[in-house]
């Protein structure tokens, strides 16, 4: 489903990737940002425009491989970053969770037995929140 963009956003339209698989629509893209790695490198990398630009965000290894080979031998730009973690962003997100700032959004929970059942659900690319693992405490260590 295309949707118009908010000015603040700079994008022309958004793509729900849970409603249309933007790789087969034809169109081509100047830059595509992927943040939960659900669309198919190949075929997203042939949706840009000649000196597009493809965003992934923590990419796989094989992602990482991938960009960098054409990057190297094309004229499209694969760039990714993978996420770093510093006690300083834990603080700062640890205060603004206390002052209200950020919501924190939990989608499912699961008991640990079933940490299988949860993965898959993960996996499947449709959760609109944190899956948690529950750990019974009824038992001392």
């Amino acid at each position: 489903m295309r949707q118009p963009c908010s000015n603040r956003v700079g994008a022309d339209h958004v793509i729900d990737y849970t409603q249309e698989d933007f790789t087969r629509r034809g169109e081509r893209y100047d830059v595509v940002i992927d943040v939960v790695g659900k669309s198919s490198f190949g075929r997203t990398v042939r949706c840009l425009r000649a000196n597009g630009r493809y965003i992934l965000g923590n990419p796989s290894l094989s992602g990482m491989f991938r960009g960098a080979w054409l990057t190297a031998v094309s004229d499209k730009q694969i760039i990714w970053e993978a996420a770093s973690y510093q006690p300083e962003d834990a603080r700062l997100l640890m205060a603004l969770i206390e002052a209200g700032r950020i919501k924190i959004v939990i989608d499912r929970r699961y008991p640990l037995a079933d940490t299988t059942v949860a993965h898959r659900y993960v996996e499947a690319g449709h959760k609109q929140g944190h899956v948690v693992i529950t750990v019974a405490q009824d038992r001392e260590i």
